[in-house]
């Protein structure tokens, strides 16, 4: 039990990177590229190249932040082959997790603020991002979980065709 507790504070901690990452990405990258005369103004039809920019390090920079994170916290306790398969798999399904996250978060601020008796934005955007960080969390450690566990079983035996 204590190892799947050791996974999940890891998982976690790579969540909260990636969330965190996420956000520093997109709001750099959307005052880089975006200029200031259009930030407040409807979209354009036609999507520019700084928007595609914007969207794909959104996804990838957080996905990759977490994978660095968990290769190099499951280095120390499973064979390389192991902690691979699990960073890979947070590195997959984590852009699904923090769209859902992203979804879900505000929902989970909004009732920490009203649980907590305070009407503070802060708090309620604290709580939105502890309940994206936990969204990603819970989503990812199963597939995690999954791939330490078939790397494990399935890791020394080769597969030959004939």
């Amino acid at each position: 039990m204590h190892g799947k507790l050791r996974l999940f504070k890891i998982i976690g901690q790579a969540a909260f990177l990636s969330t965190i990452g996420g956000f520093l990405v997109t709001f750099a990258l959307f005052e880089l590229l975006v200029p200031p005369g259009i930030r407040f103004s409807p979209p354009p039809r036609v999507p520019s190249i700084g928007d595609a920019i914007i969207l794909t390090a959104s996804l990838v920079v957080p996905a990759a932040l977490g994978f660095w994170w968990i290769l190099r916290k499951l280095r120390d306790e499973y064979p390389r082959r192991q902690a691979l398969g699990a960073a890979v798999a947070f590195a997959v399904f984590s852009p699904v997790a923090l769209g859902l996250g992203l979804a879900v978060g505000p929902i989970v601020g909004g009732y920490t603020g009203i649980f907590l008796g305070t009407e503070s934005r802060l708090v309620a955007f604290a709580g939105a991002v502890l309940g994206i960080v936990l969204v990603m969390a819970l989503m990812t450690f199963v597939p995690c979980l999954l791939a330490l566990w078939i790397t494990r079983h399935k890791g020394g035996e080769v597969h030959q065709t004939q």
